[in-house]
């Protein structure tokens, strides 16, 4: 039961660093005051569809969004899970953070 328990203690530190290490990352890309914001909302949900940030609270424009996560996404922060069509909106993942907290590459 000890080594479980360090192992998930691992993962969550683990996890604190990664947020520490992205965090200036979408700052320095986007110049927008809504990077930090948007990677905070992807560290809790880090499956998102692009159309569940629109309108979210403390989100920028539906403009706004969309610049902000194709810059995020070809800087190779998000991963298309699933690409828009039609109506469909666009499923973005925060990859490094879900093969973190799943202990291999998923994604």
């Amino acid at each position: 039961m000890f080594t479980r328990k360090a192992a998930h203690v691992v993962v969550a530190e683990t996890v604190l660093a990664l947020r520490k290490a992205e965090r200036p990352l979408p700052v320095e890309l986007t110049h927008s005051q809504y990077a930090v914001p948007l990677l905070d909302r992807l560290f809790a949900d880090p499956v998102v569809a692009s159309s569940d940030l629109v309108g979210a609270p403390g989100m920028p424009s539906k403009q706004m969004v969309m610049t902000l996560l194709r810059k995020l996404r070809d800087a190779g922060i998000l991963k298309v899970m699933r690409e828009s069509r039609g109506r469909r909106a666009q499923v973005l993942a925060l990859a490094e953070l879900i093969n973190l907290c799943e202990g291999k590459e998923v994604l």
